[in-house]
């Protein structure tokens, strides 16, 4: 009898090892499990971690007492798990959080101040007195700032700031040797940037007048509002099938490799918070998702790109598509969600 039990345990152990990484809490979510004690819901964009603790003081205490002491433990053991999990959340490729706190002081405090914003979700007093704490912490805000932030930053302090480092070096050496000539290049310099700010105020009001003219009795808002309206609310990628993995920063790329998003003009964006994508595993849900609006456009990913799966091939009918409406602003506040199996 107890060589068939034991065999069951087995057999139920192989299962869980056997289980994928993904998992789904509710329809329509994908769960990465990173540990036994918690992970990152992609979906909605938050990373929650679980723990359990005791009481083991002497003397009798009442129960409520106790149990208080209990969670109180078990919130520092759910803190400690939470900033374990954090490391190990994907940034981009292969580089998890862990990377970017080992090489940026700005990123560890960042993170730092994440995790004192975590807060409790749930907590649950178990029949034998100890009890147990989910934590849960947003990645979007400071988070997701922070990490962007570095993505677009140089690697180290110093080339953020040698260009213009080099640049005032050399003005000085050139008002020492030449200071007329120094003065001329930076009158000539005054006069092409006004020129170039002035004609581009002339394009924009040509353009403008254009708009007027061929109104044909409408007003410019209108035809602005018929735009918008026609326009799709957001973006829905349909990565089924491609063994696409989650990331904080995935990208969208045509079969030539070029980056169709995110571009420079999303950075500033990102940099405030928002995350570049959620993910889900169900599409007509992800459709009707609140973040992708009431007409959001629906395009088939191809493929993954590079060795580490993190970002997306579209083709060349849906890479033109949504270039188009990428340079009208659809993306510009990141309303896109990334599905899959």
């Amino acid at each position: 009898m107890s060589q068939h039990i034991s065999a069951l345990i087995l057999l139920l152990c192989a299962v869980l090892m056997a289980m994928p990484v993904m998992a789904q809490q509710k329809p329509g979510e994908v769960v990465e499990w990173i540990g036994l004690e918690g992970g990152v819901n992609w979906t909605r964009g938050r990373v929650t971690a679980d723990g359990i603790g005791g009481y083991a003081g002497s003397g009798h205490k009442p129960r409520s007492v106790s149990g208080s002491l209990a969670c109180r433990a078990a919130m520092v053991v759910a803190q400690r798990n939470l900033v374990e999990i954090v490391k190990g959340v994907r940034v981009e490729g292969e580089s998890v959080v862990e990377n970017f706190i080992l090489r940026s002081d700005r990123i560890r405090t960042t993170v730092d101040g994440a995790l004192r914003g975590a807060v409790i979700t749930s907590r649950q007093i178990l029949p034998d007195g100890a009890c147990r704490v989910t934590m849960e912490m947003p990645m979007s805000g400071p988070f997701a700032a922070g990490l962007y932030g570095a993505l677009s930053r140089p690697p180290d302090d110093f080339a953020a700031w040698k260009p213009s480092l080099f640049r005032g070096i050399n003005g000085v050496l050139d008002l020492l040797v030449n200071p007329a000539q120094a003065a001329d290049y930076r009158a000539q310099q005054a006069q092409a940037a006004w020129t170039a700010y002035l004609q581009g105020l002339q394009q924009r009001l040509d353009r403008l007048e254009r708009l007027w003219e061929q109104s044909d009795g409408n007003t410019l808002a209108q035809k602005k509002k018929r735009v918008r309206a026609s326009m799709p609310t957001g973006l829905v990628i349909d990565a089924r099938g491609t063994f696409f993995i989650p990331s904080m920063s995935p990208r969208l790329r045509r079969e030539q490799g070029d980056i169709i998003y995110p571009n420079r003009r999303h950075h500033a964006a990102h940099r405030q918070g928002n995350l570049v994508s959620l993910f889900m595993n169900d599409l007509h849900l992800a459709q009707r998702h609140p973040r992708v609006g009431e007409r959001p456009m629906v395009v088939k990913g191809l493929k993954t790109w590079g060795r580490y799966r993190t970002e997306i091939i579209l083709g060349n009918e849906a890479s033109e598509k949504l270039a188009t409406w990428v340079g009208k602003g659809l993306l510009d506040h990141a309303p896109v969600i990334i599905v899959l199996d």
